[in-house]
């Protein structure tokens, strides 16, 4: 639906073209290699990066839940983050919002459905902790901020740095990181 409701660009690029950046030609099978290097090291960092976050679990005696919730979604998280930055920095804001947007979407629709076919044990929300009910809501609220932001573009904030979403996502966030370390310390 955003594909055929979206304003048609006469600068899109066409499959196959070369694709310029600061002046310079980087041809499409460069691309296509450069990024099936990055996918398959990311694919192998991740892995490497589970048996990491068990580790400091261990070590810190916090639940594998906030460690998973808070050190290893900032970690595997860097590539949108950076991905983003530079799509914002080029003036590309559709691609900006649509990477974390998209990824989140990806991660809750497809992720969960292949680590599902790995878990042998039942359905894998069974098996969840009862602290992930917590991360869902605070991430249902930012959804919905971002959703009351694309729609809805208020005109009373004096935008000097960011806009008022933005500060709302990461008063939230920080509010989830503080409840989630408090319920981790509790039980």
């Amino acid at each position: 639906m955003i594909y055929r409701f979206q304003p048609e660009k006469s600068e899109d690029i066409q499959m196959g073209e070369a694709v310029s950046v600061k002046g310079n030609l980087i041809s499409l099978k460069k691309v296509v290699i450069f990024f099936a290097v990055a996918a398959v090291a990311t694919a192998g960092a991740g892995t490497w990066l589970a048996f990491i976050g068990d580790q400091i679990a261990e070590v810190t005696g916090l639940a594998t839940g906030v460690v998973g919730t808070l050190f290893l979604a900032f970690v595997t998280s860097s590539p949108e983050m950076v991905v983003s930055i530079s799509a914002a920095r080029i003036g590309a804001l559709d691609m900006a919002v649509g990477n974390m947007v998209g990824s989140n979407l990806f991660n809750m629709g497809v992720i969960i459905f292949v680590d599902d076919l790995f878990y042998s044990a039942g359905p894998i929300l069974q098996g969840a902790d009862v602290n992930h009910i917590i991360t869902a809501l605070f991430a249902l609220l930012m959804s919905s901020i971002v959703i009351i932001g694309i729609i809805y573009r208020p005109r009373f904030w004096l935008r000097i740095w960011v806009g008022v979403e933005s500060v709302a996502l990461a008063v939230i966030y920080f509010g989830a990181v503080v409840t989630l370390y408090l319920l981790s310390k509790t039980a």
